[in-house]
């Protein structure tokens, strides 16, 4: 019964992606990559994937995008970790790694929580000052000028642009298969 309420509104698929990715890169991932406190236990591996803005651009801007891998806790875990990301969109996944630390779900295999493209963590993010834009008028733009200013295609910003950059990070770990975990937004995420 303790994981019935997890599961209620999330949705879990397993699913193997043949897609490609051009330019996705991933840096050597430790415990120092970590852009957020993370627990102790179980043992944290951090990291971040690069991916072009657009991945119909491949040689044009790209932006960074951070996972945490909370490692299994058994002494031989099944090879197709959990990949989550939160819903929103615009809500930070990391956050939850506190209490996927505790899951039971590490009991069987690791779990890669992977933060979604323009969210707090991502380089570039996709915020504004909101003292700012509350004392904007009606009707102007403040909020999106200012990410436009920066130089940044919100136009890649995109539910597909999510699901190309999940595979990429597929890639980039070099595994065969995973298993899709998300709530909220992501729900839709996971099934595209």
């Amino acid at each position: 019964m303790g994981l019935r309420p997890i599961w209620l509104g999330l949705l879990a698929v397993g699913l193997a992606f043949s897609a490609t990715s051009p330019m996705a890169e991933i840096g050597t991932p430790n415990v120092d990559d970590c852009p957020i406190d993370v627990p102790e236990e179980p043992p944290v591996t951090c990291g971040a994937l690069t991916v072009p803005e657009d991945h119909d651009q491949p040689d044009g801007p790209t932006i960074e995008l951070p996972y945490i891998i909370l490692h299994s806790t058994a002494d031989d875990p099944e090879p197709d970790p959990i990949v989550f990301t939160a819903g929103g969109p615009g809500y930070s996944s990391l956050e939850s790694v506190w209490s996927f630390a505790q899951s039971p779900l590490l009991n069987d295999r690791d779990i890669i929580i992977f933060e979604q493209r323009g969210n707090r963590f991502a380089r570039p993010a996709l915020h504004c000052d909101w003292l700012v834009w509350e004392e904007e008028t009606i009707g102007n733009t403040p909020c999106l000028d200012s990410i436009r200013s920066r130089g940044i295609d919100l136009t890649a910003y995109t539910t597909d642009s999510m699901a190309r950059d999940i595979i990429a990070l597929r890639r980039a770990l070099d595994l065969e298969q995973w298993n899709l975990y998300g709530s909220s937004f992501s729900t839709s995420l996971m099934l595209l």
